[in-house]
């Protein structure tokens, strides 16, 4: 799952989701189930939101009131048979956030999983060291290419989960109410014992961190 925050009114314009949602190419192979939104009418005029793929209208919703939930009406495989992915909404609407509904698809590349459980309940702002969790990653001798972060965000609000390696931020993902996966991409990666003297997730938010995947090339 993929959240974008949008925060404003959107009049007839395209939502790159792909750009918006930091999707690249390490997504490629991944299936798009649904595209869905939280919304708020701000027009008594016609609306229409659709899901646009490679510039093919592949799901359509008319007047949306409190959400857009948009499912394709054919398979959607990022790399594979599509390579845009783009949110139209023709007339005006207020979009709060969007969410992207991902799936890892039979052409992904196996690459070895360590899964980490935390179970951490988060109030506030709070630091969570993963060195201690850290002793199964350690003489793998592969670097690590993402991770997978489990969390349920218990507030209304969006929260936000960095990951710090050495003291500086290499990524953040955020959370709508409920819970999600969301993933962070390293472009190099880092390997685990050699680039690393501290990793820690930094949360910011009423949230339960359930568990963090670290997928390794």
């Amino acid at each position: 799952m993929r959240n974008i925050f949008v925060g404003r009114v959107v009049r007839d314009e395209l939502l790159h989701l792909r750009i918006l949602g930091n999707i690249g190419r390490e997504f490629s192979g991944w299936d798009v189930l649904s595209i869905r939104a939280r919304t708020r009418s701000t027009s008594p005029d016609r609306t229409t939101a659709q899901l646009v793929v490679d510039g093919n209208v592949v799901a359509e919703e008319i007047n949306p009131g409190r959400s857009i939930d948009l499912i394709p009406n054919q398979n959607v495989v990022l790399g594979v048979n599509s390579e845009s992915l783009d949110l139209l909404i023709a007339g005006e609407t207020f979009v709060e956030s969007v969410q992207v509904e991902l799936r890892r698809g039979d052409f992904y590349p196996g690459n070895y999983e360590v899964s980490v459980p935390l179970n951490i309940p988060v109030v506030g702002q709070s630091n969570i060291d993963l060195n201690p969790y850290l002793d199964a990653l350690r003489n793998q001798g592969q670097v690590v290419d993402h991770v997978v972060i489990t969390a349920n965000n218990r507030q209304a609000e969006f929260s936000s989960v960095s990951l710090l390696l050495n003291e500086q931020e290499i990524g953040r993902v955020f959370y709508d109410n409920g819970l999600s996966q969301e993933s962070l991409w390293f472009e190099d990666g880092f390997l685990v014992g050699n680039d690393q003297d501290s990793l820690v997730l930094s949360v910011n938010g009423d949230m339960m961190i359930d568990n963090i995947v670290f997928v390794l090339k």
